[in-house]
């Protein structure tokens, strides 16, 4: 997203957003996977601090129950889903993707986790085809959310919603949100032709730092972690672990 790339702003959302950006992922799947493995080191530092904070978690527990997990945005499922589930025994985790070939490449990939099944100890994990603002799940039901570069794709109105509802959905005491965010208030910003393909349309926006924060808190949470970090693309990305408070 620099200035090379010859970005556009808006202020409005598109037409058919969700549907052009399904159709642009389903179309660059492999260019974007070739691409983003430069981001790999970023996104498994802090993914390493979230799971050395779970088995600590885990580990303090008498008979621990299965970690419930949400992925937003898992793409090919690599290296994100597969460490989650080579690192977190029992886990379960809830792949979710807008993108049916990057979902496609994910099962090809992983394909030995399956559906949860009850007398398997090992972890599992469900793939999940749609828009994450259809998801829903019960409060206090996740004991993870994770959003690598995903959020990012959705309208600020929608970041402000979905950011509240993982509040609700973290368990208290132990729930933790790991996502990355804009650093940069935006609006809204368009590329005709992302990562130099021509299907490769793509949209984000931000609300920056301050309003991520905010909004962060005003959903309950507790900031554990905020930082600004330069991106590969020379892009500020705001990086966030935020915990949910046990209930007083």
């Amino acid at each position: 997203m620099s200035e090379k790339n010859k970005q556009a702003v808006t202020t409005d959302e598109p037409e058919n957003l969700k549907a052009r950006i399904k159709a642009s992922y389903d179309a660059i799947a492999p260019a974007y996977n070739a691409w983003t493995v430069d981001h790999s080191p970023k996104r498994l530092k802090y993914l390493q601090q979230l799971i050395d904070q779970l088995k600590e978690e885990a580990a303090a527990e008498s008979d621990p129950a299965p970690l419930c997990i949400l992925e937003l945005g898992a793409g090919a499922g690599r290296p994100v889903t597969e460490k989650l589930l080579v690192d977190l025994p029992a886990a379960h985790i809830t792949a979710n993707d807008i993108s049916t070939a990057q979902l496609n490449l994910a099962r090809e990939a992983l394909g030995e986790h399956g559906e949860k099944v009850a007398s398997s100890p090992k972890s599992t994990v469900d793939w999940v085809e749609g828009d994450m603002m259809a998801l829903e799940f019960p409060e206090g039901s996740l004991d993870a959310v994770l959003g690598f570069y995903s959020i990012i794709h959705l309208p600020q109105n929608e970041q402000i919603t979905i950011l509240e509802r993982i509040g609700r959905w973290l368990k208290p005491g132990k729930g933790r949100l790991l996502a990355n965010f804009a650093g940069e208030p935006m609006s809204g910003m368009i590329l005709e032709k992302w990562l130099k393909q021509e299907e490769g349309w793509m949209y984000w926006s931000g609300l920056g730092t301050a309003k991520t924060e905010a909004t962060l808190q005003g959903a309950g949470l507790h900031l554990d972690v905020s930082k600004i970090e330069i991106d590969d693309v020379d892009v500020q990305f705001h990086w966030v672990i935020a915990s949910r408070p046990a209930k007083k």
